[in-house]
């Protein structure tokens, strides 16, 4: 475990000289302890390691910390645009983040809260579909994660100002 924990750390973060000895030392003296004494060094190890993640994340500008964060979320929302119950519990787990947390970063990073972008994405995907012939209304909204067609019409309305079958007619007629 404290193998894979210092991999971790330094993959993600790298580790100062400090958290290095600190494993050492924990290596060193892993084979002459009691293994429940064991739990107890383990548990302050892993301790000061979460206190030095915490100052390595206050002293790197948040959102360049968390774009990559940021970078997955928007990954899982797109490859799961389609669910209805897609919400940002899900993708913050997906990142490992605080929900709550998860919005404010996500704000801040793009602009635009969660909800808004999760709809300004299906709003977009539902316009290339719209562009497909043969997909009725009512299978273009289930496609892109809003399975009431009424509420979805008023969302496409809201965001490009006509229903979705008067674009399709526009975008086609312009071809």
């Amino acid at each position: 475990l404290a193998v894979r924990v210092e991999f971790a750390m330094m993959d993600s973060c790298g580790m100062m000289e400090e958290c290095q000895l600190r494993f050492r030392s924990f290596y060193q003296i892993a084979d002459d302890i009691l293994a429940v004494k064991l739990v107890d060094v383990l548990y302050q190890l892993f301790l000061s390691l979460i206190q030095y993640r915490q100052e390595m994340v206050c002293q790197q500008p948040n959102d360049e910390y968390y774009k990559e964060y940021i970078h997955l979320a928007i990954q899982y929302i797109e490859e799961h645009m389609q669910d209805e119950t897609l919400s940002i519990t899900d993708v913050s787990e997906s990142v490992y983040l605080n929900p709550v947390y998860f919005g404010r970063v996500f704000k801040n990073i793009m602009g635009v809260s969660f909800k808004r972008y999760v709809q300004n994405v299906r709003i977009e995907r539902a316009k290339q579909l719209a562009l497909e012939e043969d997909i009725s209304i009512a299978n273009l909204c289930v496609k892109v994660g809003i399975p009431n067609p009424s509420y979805f019409s008023q969302l496409f309305k809201q965001y490009t100002k006509v229903l979705p079958s008067e674009y399709r007619r526009s975008q086609l007629n312009e071809n």
